[in-house]
């Protein structure tokens, strides 16, 4: 069995302090880590590097606009949700801007600490993630995480406890939505390769996200019944994710908390 680090009792007063002081009202109020990836992480940690030129827009498809999240995240603050937003992140292209200020924009913080990035992850009550090294660490601690706009869908952190919902993927040609088969079976790494195999991608709209995300409040804070067709979902990618000799050798166990969000989908036969 694999133990995670625990945190020392100071370092767990400063997170709880450093908290307080952005508005949270304690332990009964529920933590939410918004976590959404663009251009500019990569773009400031190679400053002043050999790197600092190279064109990162290789990977431009795990990228989302902040502003796309809003709607879900009101919802959250909203009763009886209630929950304390913080945006995490070292940097990030925009501000997230609500209409409820008790959140915390980290990215745009002057005190940020090192402890915080691990911290948040860790307690949170839940983590919404477009898929970054972060969400490793809620995963680690076994706190419930959200994928949104995640892709490829192949990779899904089938080891963990999430929810997870790509983004959407169309046959140029035809403009057909993928198949949940082809979007698993579509495992590819650069928004190039998307392009080569005449695919088109679009980001889940504000309503979309918002609907993934009540499932998720639903099936792991609140511990309702999942979804019908979220188990069928779940399901036929669970099959090609144990047969395909592209995927099996890394999906040999599966979380029983784990599911795929039909929402994406659900126009599709």
């Amino acid at each position: 069995k694999v133990r995670v680090p625990k945190f020392e009792n100071n370092e767990i007063n400063f997170c709880m302090d450093w908290l307080k002081s952005y508005g949270w009202k304690g332990p009964s109020q529920p933590i939410v880590c918004l976590h959404t990836r663009d251009t500019a992480y990569l773009s400031k940690i190679f400053q002043n590097t050999p790197y600092e030129n190279m064109d990162f827009s290789y990977h431009s498809y795990r990228n989302s606009s902040i502003d796309s999240y809003i709607k879900a995240a009101e919802w959250l603050q909203k009763k009886p949700q209630s929950a304390f937003i913080v945006r995490t992140g070292k940097v990030a292209k925009k501000r997230l801007s609500l209409s409820n200020k008790n959140y915390i924009d980290y990215p745009f913080c002057d005190n940020q600490n090192d402890l915080l990035d691990i911290w948040l992850f860790a307690n949170a009550n839940l983590v919404i993630s477009t898929g970054t090294g972060p969400d490793y660490i809620s995963a680690s601690y076994k706190v419930p995480t959200i994928y949104l706009n995640f892709l490829p869908l192949g990779s899904s952190h089938s080891w963990s406890k999430c929810l997870h919902a790509s983004k959407h993927l169309y046959w140029s040609e035809s403009n057909r939505n993928l198949t949940l088969e082809e979007y698993t079976l579509a495992n590819f790494y650069t928004t190039k390769e998307y392009k080569n195999m005449g695919i088109k991608i679009k980001d889940l709209s504000d309503d979309e996200i918002l609907d993934v995300i009540k499932d998720g409040w639903d099936y792991f804070v609140l511990n309702k019944k999942i979804k019908k067709q979220d188990i069928e979902a779940t399901e036929i990618v669970k099959r090609i994710l144990k047969t395909s000799s592209m995927h099996k050798e890394n999906n040999s166990f599966f979380n029983p908390d784990w599911y795929i969000s039909s929402s994406f989908i659900k126009k599709e036969k």
